[in-house]
């Protein structure tokens, strides 16, 4: 999660607004759009112009209702009483306060003591916030819709991580990693553009701009798809700083950069939902690398329906069937990418205006152009041939171009003056990039090519296991550095083979799933990988720390595919994994692979030589050192497995894996598991191991092990997150650190509202767990008064929600609460409540609080409610099927407060649905039932019957 600004931070950033007071009313429209959502997703602006200058006028800027009501928003920097007195009151009062719903103050200034020290020589008081939202509320506002922000308490607001974004355009310093801003992108003119060339929007040919300005409008998604060496990166760069002429942000994250692009995708859509709207452009470069589903996820990434992101994906060829499934999901545009002489031209003018200081040059004729797109196929090649041929363009000449300007240049440039020891590397690593993958530094035969790193031709990158590898600026240089060295390309390809296993097994993979259309690759790419894996041989099943037998399915999976036979290996299998076991310290890493690939190979004494291994480690002290060293999802599988096994090796290996060395090594890499691997791990722990998990929950809560997780429950302020959070209650328990409680009791209060609803329907079957909690809830809700709530909705769903789940040393608490409230608050509240959630209000409360005299007030009041709606909804033609639904729920609830079927305001709804077509259920109604709780499913059943039997006849 994103590390947030400090307090401090916040509040200098905001204060650096007095001098713009424009922009502070942007913040407070931005607040209120992301924290009350609804009606404030349309906010109209109008205390300020297009150049963020100040104009006169009132409100600042305000949104309306289907009702016509506003919700106004002011912010002032100066004396908000003043700003009340002569702006506010007088302003609302013009507009009408019964046509203002809600009314929001910002002031950059902090709120004041609620008992202020006495001062001798003040003479008049000041009047309170109470005192002016009386005021307000006397000229029609809803009290319970006034709200006022001050500067402490936006400090505090501003503080959740869903106000990154606003941070962020506040001038905070924000991490937004993997992704990176465009304009912090690394360039390398030898192989591309500047960063000023790019900004002053001479790269591309304006034509390819101009057709992907088109495609990718604010809020919409493409996928642009292309061979390797075609401008894909280059486009992308240039697409995005001209968005950026446009737009506000444009956001950049190469996947080749990351051996595991899979692990990083959960935080790119965490980003992406941090700091996505439609103005922000993220691009997401070679996206090839990942599985199509992961790639959806990313895709799907938004928090707001109707400010989602834009995002620019670029890979070279997916299945067909893949890009339409992603096309289809996501409203995904596509474009295809084509070298054309038109590309070509664009690189020239560039580099002669480069080269020459001039932006007089001479172009080339159709007949060079020609000559060029034949000779190239690809930008990078014609880009290095153009830097080889500097002479003539500093001349002002045409370059007439061949292969050997580019060989030259690198000659020049890369080659000359490197050792042989050097060279010899950077043609394994040129062999390497042919494939698009990077040379690992055993294929270097544990060398470091420093001399290409400090040039720049060469990059290091590092794998998953921390080790280094070494690729090319771009793949397709590759072949030109091969014939600058002038190796023989076999002896340096069986070198590369024997001297890295691992990696030649994945170069083996990399052939056999080569597309033509995707990763260029020599004809004939499966012979080329039985070749390898025959260099090979029996090497591919020794394993070692860096190659584990977690590999065994994926190399036999490539055995078969080059019509290799896996049962020859069954063997050389046996000795290795002995070896791997008894040899290596860390012998459980890809043990858990191993065994479901030799179950499911039938290789049954091969398994039992493992388990014959396991037990005399066990003996030796062996496998309590391998349990410490291996990584915690490791530890959890080896023990699913044990239980397997027969009761003397379950206990003999469980009694290895229950030490307090074990317990210590778990606790310190427990912080970093995902939280519903954490959840999974408690769960399995406690079971199969009871000792290993005692011991375990006395270490976790040591020192800073469970921050991670527990600033990720922290965060989960969303109910999709919050829904996830409610089913890990063994993690819930761990992090609250209190025996007693199962969720935080702060974390509890300021969610309240978004538990009870997941309780009490979709989780409804979690309920009794959390239900000591709940309850303790519902009494401090109860204590309150209920107008002190600023969200009247809010408001409502709290009163919903203790009438529903009061038990009964509660129900006293919640009817003296209900009956200590005005009237008209609980109307406010209740008219902001669906009838579906009016409804589930009346059935929750039945069995406790309908006969109570204190509940009668409030069903008049629902019954008012559902009176008023049901008048308004048959004010109008005669309704099809789907209004008589509509019609239908605002009945049902009519009913469920006391409406006798003879009252005459509900004759003419009655009729109405006399009159209407059958009414047939539907796949949405279906769902409706899925999703909802107990409470819902009732109301919507009730609704249905209604429908179809008649009011008299529906319970």
């Amino acid at each position: 999660m994103t590390a947030m600004p400090s307090e401090s931070e916040i509040k200098k950033a905001i204060e650096a607004l007095k001098s713009q007071p424009a922009k502070f009313q942007v913040l407070a429209e931005n607040i209120m759009r992301i924290k009350f959502g609804g009606k404030y997703q349309n906010i109209i602006p109008q205390g300020r112009n297009a150049a963020l200058q100040t104009t006169i006028g009132y409100p600042d800027a305000y949104a309306t209702d289907e009702f016509q009501k506003q919700y106004l928003i002011e912010a002032t920097i100066g004396d908000w009483r003043k700003h009340l007195e002569k702006e506010d009151i007088p302003g609302i009062t013009k507009i009408g306060g019964a046509n203002v719903a809600e009314f929001a103050l910002f002031c950059m200034s902090d709120s004041e003591l609620l008992i202020q020290q006495k001062r001798k020589d003040r003479k008049v008081k000041k009047k309170s916030v109470d005192e002016y939202k009386a005021d307000l509320a006397a000229l029609g506002v809803p009290l319970a819709g006034i709200r006022f922000f001050f500067m402490d308490q936006l400090i505090k607001e501003l503080r959740q991580p869903v106000y990154a974004r606003v941070l962020s355009e506040l001038g905070l310093d924000i991490d937004i990693s993997p992704f990176f801003s465009i304009e912090k992108r690394l360039f390398h003119p030898d192989t591309g553009p500047t960063r000023s060339e790019f900004e002053a929007g001479d790269v591309v040919a304006d034509d390819l701009i101009k057709s992907m300005r088109r495609a990718l409008s604010p809020g919409s998604k493409l996928l642009a798809e292309g061979g390797s060496g075609l401008g894909k990166t280059t486009l992308a760069t240039a697409f995005a700083f001209d968005w950026l002429k446009r737009e506000q942000g444009a956001f950049y994250v190469d996947l080749v950069a990351f051996d595991d692009p899979a692990a990083i995708v959960h935080i790119l859509v965490q980003r992406i939902k941090q700091y996505g709207c439609r103005a922000h452009l993220f691009v997401l470069d070679n996206c090839h690398r990942l599985a199509p589903d992961l790639l959806s996820q990313i895709l799907g990434a938004h928090v707001a329906p109707d400010d989602r992101p834009t995002v620019l994906a670029m890979s070279r060829k997916l299945t067909e069937s893949a890009v339409q499934a992603l096309c289809k999901a996501h409203e995904l545009k596509r474009m295809h990418i084509r070298l054309r002489q038109e590309d070509l031209l664009a690189i020239y003018r560039l580099l002669a205006r480069r080269y020459s200081q001039s932006a007089f040059f001479t172009p080339p004729t159709d007949a060079d152009m020609q000559r060029w797109h034949s000779l190239h196929a690809d930008l990078v090649t014609f880009t290095l041939a153009m830097n080889g041929a500097t002479t003539r363009l500093r001349a002002g000449l045409v370059p007439k171009l061949a292969e050997n300007d580019a060989i030259n240049h690198l000659q020049a440039r890369y080659i000359s003056n490197l050792s042989a020891n050097e060279r010899e590397m950077l043609a394994v690593i040129a062999l390497c990039a042919r494939l698009d993958v990077p040379a690992s530094q055993s294929s270097l035969n544990g060398g470091v090519p420093q001399q290409s790193l400090d040039r720049g031709l060469v990059f290091q990158q590092t794998a998953k296991n921390q080790m280094p590898r070494y690729a090319l600026a771009h793949a397709k240089i590759g072949e030109l550095l091969l014939k600058c060295l002038n190796v023989d390309e076999k002896q340096a390809w069986e070198e590369l083979i024997q001297r890295d296993h691992f990696q030649a097994c994945f170069i083996a993979k990399q052939l056999l799933d080569a597309d033509s259309e995707s990763i260029e690759t020599p004809v004939g790419a499966a012979s080329k990988a039985k070749e390898v894996l025959e260099l090979v041989g029996e090497n591919a099943w020794q394993f070692s720390e860096r190659f584990s037998p977690g590999y065994s399915g994926v190399i036999a999976s490539l055995y078969r595919q080059v019509g290799l036979e896996v049962t020859i290996i069954k063997e050389v299998l046996s000795r290795g994994i002995s070896r791997y076991v008894i040899d290596q310290e860390s012998f459980l890493i890809g043990l858990p692979s191993f065994l479901d690939f030799a179950q499911e190979e039938g290789f049954d004494a091969e398994i039992t030589q493992v388990w014959a291994d396991l037990t005399k480690a066990a003996q030796d002290g062996r496998l309590e050192i391998a349990a410490c060293l291996a990584p915690v999802s490791t530890v959890r599988e080896m023990l699913m497995r044990t239980a397997k096994r027969d009761e003397q090796t379950f206990r003999t290996l469980t009694a290895a894996f229950s030490s307090k060395a074990v317990a210590i090594a778990v606790a310190n890499k427990f912080g970093m598991l995902k939280p519903d691997l954490a959840e999974q791990v408690l769960k399995d722990l406690e079971k199969l191991a009871p000792t290993l998990h005692h011991l375990l929950l006395a270490e976790l809560p040591v020192g800073d092990r469970l921050q991670k997780l527990k600033s990720s429950l922290a965060n989960a302020v969303s109910p999709p997150n919050i829904r996830k959070w409610l089913r890990r209650s063994r993690l819930l328990h761990l992090l609250t650190g209190d025996p007693a409680l199962i969720l935080p009791t702060e974390w509890l209060y300021n969610r309240g509202v978004i538990v009870l609803e997941l309780l009490l329907g979709e989780l409804e079957s979690l309920r009794t767990i959390y239900d000591d909690q709940i309850q303790v809830l519902i009494a401090t809700w109860a204590s309150e008064r209920i107008c002190e709530t600023p969200d009247p909705a809010a408001t409502a769903a709290r009163i919903r929600l203790m009438l529903s789940m009061a038990d009964a040393k509660r129900e006293k608490a919640v009817c003296k609460r209900i009956a200590m409230t005005k009237a008209d608050t609980l109307k406010a509240c209740l008219r902001t409540q669906r009838p579906s959630e009016l409804g589930a209000l009346l059935i929750g409360a039945g069995p406790v609080f309908d006969r109570k005299e204190q509940f009668l007030p409030l069903k008049s009041i629902i019954l008012e409610i559902a009176q008023e709606r049901i008048e308004k909804s048959i004010a109008g033609r005669a309704p099809h099927p789907p209004a008589a639904f509509h019609l239908a729920s605002h009945v049902y609830v009519a009913k469920l407060a006391g409406a006798e079927h003879n009252e005459d305001w509900l004759q003419p709804a009655l009729e109405t649905l006399g009159q209407a077509p059958a009414w047939q259920p539907t796949s949405r109604d279906a769902q409706r039932h899925t999703r909802a709780g107990r409470l819902m499913r009732t109301y919507w059943k009730g609704v249905e019957t209604l429908l179809q039997t008649g009011y008299q006849e529906s319970t």
